[in-house]
């Protein structure tokens, strides 16, 4: 994986693909495998595919509801309240901040390159992938291990400035 992110030929093609929640269950259940099992190490994939949180304002979502077997309604970075019914494979997006044109005006980015958690390589507290709604309720500050693959350019802004 790392030669083909520096433009290197790599022994293989990397390979990997991405997973509705849906298809996830139903491939444990039909295969008999535990409610842990991962696909990725399951079938030896290169990289997994990951939703990092791109808001323009950087902070964990704001929890409005919670209902741990049906849904969850938050309050994101980018202003919107969106609502996910756990039995629906896509959100409602219910309300936005900016919904005018003088609020479009002012409003003002975080700074891209600043030390957000993804650059520290900590977890965010909102990161979610495909269809689910993963929550880590309480960020955590688990290093990535020394051979996760990253662009060159990514690692350039990675390191501590002096």
């Amino acid at each position: 994986m790392n030669k083909a992110l520096h433009h290197e030929e790599p022994d293989r093609v990397p390979i990997s693909d991405f997973f509705w929640g849906g298809f996830l269950s139903r491939w444990r259940r039909e295969l008999g495998l535990a409610a842990d099992t991962d696909i990725y190490r399951y079938y030896d994939l290169d990289w997994r595919v990951v939703a990092p949180n791109m808001d323009p304002h950087i902070r964990p979502f704001d929890i409005l509801r919670d209902d741990d077997e049906t849904e969850v309604t938050v309050h994101t970075g980018f202003g919107a309240t969106i609502r996910k019914k756990f039995d629906l494979p896509m959100p409602a997006f219910v309300a936005f901040d900016t919904d005018t044109i003088e609020k479009m005006e002012t409003f003002e980015f975080d700074d891209p390159f600043g030390r957000t958690p993804l650059l520290l390589g900590r977890r965010r507290s909102d990161q979610r992938c495909g269809d689910g709604f993963e929550r880590i309720l309480r960020p955590s500050s688990i290093a990535l291990p020394p051979s996760t693959p990253i662009s060159p350019s990514m690692a350039a802004r990675a390191r501590p400035t002096k």
